[in-house]
């Protein structure tokens, strides 16, 4: 389970570097753009805590948070990611800091498929909410993009080969329903997404 958190942190991680000054909400000469989308939030030499990706320009190499810095930085060293991660679940309305990752291990089975030799199966639970407080955008656009984000760390590779959490599983994949509430009413979006997880 350690493992998957990990991976599931690193999802919407992104390290990139850049130029910004104090007062302005832009940072330019970036690095690259790859793996940006509005809302994700950023950290680094002086952006305010919250502060999220409002627009991005990948030909430019600029981008533009919600918030200015208070800091200058000469390629300073930037990354983006959740803003809340937890292995124990939490109410929504008690996360004020959002998006947010949470991982719980929900369930455990063993069987014997056809032989005496024990085979153990992990189920979990992936919870991400998202704030969404345009009220001109689509309600669900930043939850899906943590969904797809989520989705893709978690995705066989080219040739079939399931995640297997650097050999500690046989396979780590999404498996079942999963739940969305894109916050349509109160713009408050979140999802929970069933993993399961094969032991070796």
């Amino acid at each position: 389970m350690a493992a998957l958190f990990t991976l599931l942190q690193n999802a919407v991680k992104v390290n990139f570097t850049g130029n910004g000054t104090p007062a302005s909400a832009t940072i330019t000469n970036l690095s690259g753009t790859r793996g940006f989308f509005q809302g994700l939030p950023v950290f680094g030499p002086g952006v305010p805590q919250g502060a999220v990706i409002d627009s991005f320009d990948p030909v430019g190499l600029t981008v533009t948070l919600s918030a200015p810095l208070t800091a200058p930085s000469t390629a300073g060293a930037f990354s983006t990611g959740f803003l809340t991660t937890g292995r124990r679940v939490q109410f929504w309305t008690d996360v004020a800091a959002q998006p947010a990752l949470f991982l719980r291990h929900t369930a455990a089975e063993d069987d014997y498929p056809g032989t005496v030799l024990q085979r153990t199966s992990i189920e979990a639970e992936i919870w991400i909410y998202a704030k969404n407080t345009d009220p001109n955008a689509p309600a669900d656009t930043l939850l899906n993009n943590l969904i797809t984000a989520v989705r893709t760390v978690l995705a066989a590779d080219v040739m079939g080969n399931p995640v297997n959490l650097s050999g500690l599983a046989r396979f780590c994949r999404i498996e079942g329903r999963s739940d969305y509430d894109p916050g349509d009413i109160d713009a408050q979006a979140k999802a929970v997404i069933p993993v399961k997880i094969l032991l070796p």
